[in-house]
């Protein structure tokens, strides 16, 4: 497994990078049936308190397509004290052979599919590297 975070230009914006390889066929095959159903399983909400406030969270499914066997995309965005947070997540994720490749942002995002199609091209030259090494 690799990862890498790499802060962004604004106060509280990141990007995380991870790929992760599994030797195992029967969890990477377990893995491949989960993201081909590209259904959040009951983790599409969850709530928590901090120092006293309410904190709620929830991810829904995004539509990408990318060069991976199988890409899924994510939102996610949360609310405190009922009030929206204006900094989410959004993460890109594909599978390429026994590899799962993930791209994080967070931050405050102006365009939803912008923000989408970046974290895609930067996925796709995932994909490229690790193609060359199949």
């Amino acid at each position: 497994m690799a990862v890498a975070t790499v802060a962004g230009a604004e106060v509280g914006e990141s990007t995380s990078y991870s790929v992760a390889s599994y030797e195992d066929d029967a969890k990477l095959s377990e893995i491949k049936k989960t993201v081909e159903a590209k259904d959040l399983q009951g983790c599409d909400s969850f709530s928590m308190e901090m120092q006293g406030m309410k904190l709620n969270a929830s991810a829904e499914m995004l539509d990408a397509t990318s060069d991976a066997e199988v890409t899924t995309a994510t939102k996610t965005s949360i609310t405190m004290e009922g009030t929206e947070v204006p900094m989410g997540s959004y993460t890109v994720q594909g599978l390429v052979g026994p590899n799962a490749v993930s791209i994080s942002f967070s931050g405050a995002v102006e365009g939803e599919q912008a923000k989408i199609d970046e974290l895609v091209k930067e996925l796709n030259v995932a994909v490229a590297e690790l193609e060359k090494t199949q």
